[in-house]
């Protein structure tokens, strides 16, 4: 009980209803099936809107509100500077089956991230992880089984159990899904580049500081707060693009 309790708090899928249609206004969606022992999950497979051969790919990782369905159009900048993107989703959300845990996350999306390298049309050596906010913590599981050429992490907690020690108070033995992102950048330095917001109500600031301070990476801080930062996504996008490099470059 207790553990569903908190997979219920950390994944709360059911504040979700998927819209229909969803992802048929976006042109070049291609809709990928993962097979996997509770049944299928999606992702979206975004191709480059620019540019020829092998391009570097995003791999984007949402929060825990939130569903592939809300991405396409904001990572439409991406794909307009070269980049392709795949949006990964988590079990039991949207049209996806199953109930979600760190490790079925990292299993699913290794597999995910495996088939996105393989493809003719992304390059390999080039590929970023991103991820907002639970997100974050998920693609850091990623990078612990695999690598990146860099990390872009938003909005970030340091582990789940230091979020839920400032939110709850809850003793770190009872935390069942630690996302311990902190652990894995200490263990595997690598490229980061940090955004978060100042009055982040959620994730407070500090945990954004001490990832900072372990993988020597920038820290773009904002005045916003955990579900409006970036306030001026344009920007953003060109910090990112200026700090991995772009396409062909």
């Amino acid at each position: 009980m207790f553990k569903r309790l908190q997979r219920a708090l950390l994944f709360p899928a059911q504040d979700r209803i998927p819209a229909c249609r969803a992802g048929s206004d976006v042109p070049g969606l291609e809709r990928w099936t993962l097979v996997t022992d509770e049944g299928p999950i999606e992702a979206w497979w975004l191709p480059a809107l620019s540019g020829s051969g092998p391009r570097p790919a995003i791999f984007f990782a949402h929060g825990n509100g939130e569903l592939i369905d809300d991405w396409p159009h904001p990572m439409q900048s991406f794909r307009e500077r070269g980049f392709h993107v795949l949006l990964a989703e988590y079990r039991g959300y949207g049209r996806s089956e199953g109930q979600a845990s760190e490790a079925k996350v990292r299993q699913d999306f290794v597999r995910l991230y495996d088939r996105m390298q393989a493809r003719p049309d992304v390059d390999p050596s080039a590929c970023v992880l991103m991820g907002r906010s639970l997100g974050g913590g998920a693609v850091c599981q990623v990078y612990r089984e695999r690598g990146a050429f860099a990390l872009v992490l938003m909005s970030t907690f340091t582990s789940v159990v230091d979020l839920a020690s400032h939110l709850y108070r809850l003793p770190a033995r009872f935390v069942v899904d630690p996302f311990d992102s902190a652990a894995v950048l200490r263990s595997k330095p690598g490229r980061v580049l940090h955004l978060h917001g100042r009055r982040d109500e959620l994730v407070p600031f500090a945990h954004a500081e001490a990832l900072a301070a372990i993988t020597g990476g920038p820290l773009l801080a904002e005045e916003g707060g955990h579900n409006d930062c970036p306030l001026d996504w344009r920007r953003f996008v060109d910090s990112v693009v200026e700090y991995v490099g772009p396409p062909g470059a």
